[in-house]
């Protein structure tokens, strides 16, 4: 029932009236928050009601409050808000910078034959081509992606009581090998769903799609020379593949023994760099990361994260470069003297709390500090590495009792997690106010006369002018 009433629900969605109405409480919403989010969703509400000045007002203000924000949580809208600014802008004849992702255009596509099996839409945010949708509950575990008839990525969904849920990436990396022009439709089971405004899929225009040396419109992923991976960038090559990987064992390899050295702690292996070493003895087939961990000496959030910073300010100093997401997780390691544009290691602060242990992204289980450290070093064919005492019971805890199992479509979502669980974890993640002190604390400690690398806030960088490497907004 609640199904087919979200059904309905959607195609008032193509009626402008229905968004004049919805300016006016979203408005009040965001003017009562000042939060950057609720100020980007009312410009957008303005935006489908026609209401052009007010939307580039709305996002103006969403850009400008982001900025200034000392919280994670409101500066990890920044890019997506000056995204949709510049868009509107550029909308109204105002254009201020230069974007591929402006010239491009979703349209209904071909009439919807059958029945429909869910509904799906697709929109353009600042990091590429976001689809969301739902299916009824219990029909199915997944979805399949197809553009031009040819299936190019399966989604997992997120099973509800009502509908079940997807939603998925394609980057802006991955739009650059899309076909100039193409049908995106959405496939579960035996049926395709349908658009919201309820045709059978969406048109796709793609200016900057590829084009092949002779000018024509030749997409490597519809001919399965590429492929989209779950993160919705494009997967590497083998050769490509084999260079990040040969990457991360060089940085590895430095990083353990400086730990080991100044911070008289194993730098272990984690989640699915872990699984691959102890399942298989090496990296999971297309595995394009590298996750460890250390256990901190801290009992709490704050505690912990006061440890990682200090431990950062050490590691900037002897070389390597250090970054954060957007969402403030402590912190990606990137090798001495590579830069930025090389590969990093995704390190995680692992403490125990309450008889738990706690990590990044959102683990939390029971457990005691021995099944983790003193952490044993094993050699495999490819490296040395420190794994947890007890890699069986970390594997079990994260994975679930079949990850013996390979599943080449896991994704690990927040939906469904523990929200308490989730919000001590959150005291964990760096403000934009101790980013700052941090920075400042790192200048005053530098010595001239030694190579220093630095530490770089991804949440913190103006979206424009864009980065030369788009994976950079990734």
């Amino acid at each position: 029932m609640i199904y087919r009433a979200a059904l309905l629900l959607l195609r008032f969605l193509e009626y402008r009236m229905v968004w004049l109405l919805a300016c006016l409480p979203a408005g009040l919403v965001a003017g009562l928050t000042k939060n950057p989010k609720w100020l980007t969703a009312a410009g957008y509400v303005c935006e489908r009601a026609g209401k052009h000045s007010s939307a580039i007002r709305l996002h103006a203000s969403a850009a400008a409050t982001a900025a200034a924000s000392a919280f994670p949580d409101r500066l990890r809208w920044l890019q997506a808000s000056e995204f949709f600014l510049e868009q509107a802008l550029n909308r109204a004849s105002r254009g201020r910078v230069t974007d591929p992702l402006f010239a491009c255009r979703i349209h209904e596509g071909p009439a919807a034959t059958g029945r429909r099996s869910g509904a799906f839409t697709a929109e353009f945010v600042f990091s590429g081509l976001q689809l969301y949708g739902f299916i009824p509950p219990g029909s199915g575990s997944s979805v399949d992606v197809y553009l031009d008839d040819v299936l190019v990525r399966t989604v997992n969904v997120v099973p509800g009581r009502y509908v079940s849920r997807f939603s998925f990436r394609f980057t802006r990396t991955a739009l650059g090998l899309f076909p100039v022009s193409s049908i995106l439709r959405i496939r579960c089971g035996s049926g395709f769903l349908s658009s919201f405004a309820g045709s059978g899929g969406l048109s796709l225009e793609i200016p900057h799609g590829y084009k092949d040396k002779a000018g024509r419109d030749a997409s490597p992923l519809i001919s399965g020379l590429r492929r989209v991976d779950k993160k919705g960038t494009v997967a590497p090559t083998e050769e490509e593949l084999l260079e990040r990987r040969e990457a991360f064992l060089s940085i590895y390899e430095e990083a353990r023994g400086f730990f080991m050295e100044h911070f008289g702690k194993e730098l272990f292996l984690i989640y699915g760099t872990l699984l691959g070493f102890h399942r298989q003895g090496g990296f999971i087939e297309g595995d394009d990361d590298f996750d460890v961990a250390f256990m901190a000496n801290g009992g709490t959030p704050l505690g912990v994260k006061a440890e990682t910073i200090d431990m950062i300010l050490e590691l900037v100093q002897a070389g390597f470069g250090v970054s954060f997401n957007r969402r403030g997780r402590l912190f990606r390691l990137h090798g001495r003297d590579s830069g930025f544009a090389g590969e990093h290691l995704d390190v995680h602060s692992f403490w125990m709390q309450d008889g738990k242990v706690w990590a990044h992204n959102d683990f939390c289980a029971t457990a005691i500090r021995s099944q983790y450290i003193p952490a044993p070093e094993r050699g495999y064919s490819l490296l040395k590495a420190y794994v947890p005492a007890d890699p069986d019971a970390f594997l079990a805890a994260h994975y679930g009792p079949g990850w013996k199992t390979p599943d080449p479509g896991f994704v690990n979502y927040f939906e469904g997690k523990d929200p308490q669980v989730l919000a001590r974890l959150a005291e964990a993640l760096i403000t934009p106010i101790e980013y700052r002190a941090a920075v400042q604390r790192l200048k005053g400690q530098r010595d001239a006369l030694a190579p220093s690398g630095e530490f770089i806030s991804i949440g913190e960088r103006h979206l424009y002018p864009l980065p030369e490497r788009v994976q950079d907004l990734e």
